[in-house]
């Protein structure tokens, strides 16, 4: 498990699934590790090893209904 923006490369030239689910909203911005501010919504992404999809679904799908951190979008 590691930020959303962060960590992805390395799995996915691996062949390793990657999942990412909503994990809150920085309405003044946050500073990442690189140093640079970034608002907007925030994602934490779960990585398994090959083969491990119904794993990872489930234990993304257990976080994103304990965390409720989605913010739904305005549709009117």
């Amino acid at each position: 498990m590691f930020p959303g923006f962060h960590g992805t490369d390395l799995a996915a030239r691996a062949g390793y699934p990657l999942i990412t689910v909503p994990a809150g909203y920085a309405a003044d911005g946050i500073i990442t590790p690189g140093g640079y501010t970034t608002k907007g919504p925030h994602g934490v992404t779960f990585s398994g090893t090959a083969f491990s999809e119904p794993v990872l679904l489930r234990n993304a799908y257990g976080f994103e209904q304990a965390a409720r951190r989605r913010i739904p979008p305005c549709l009117s």
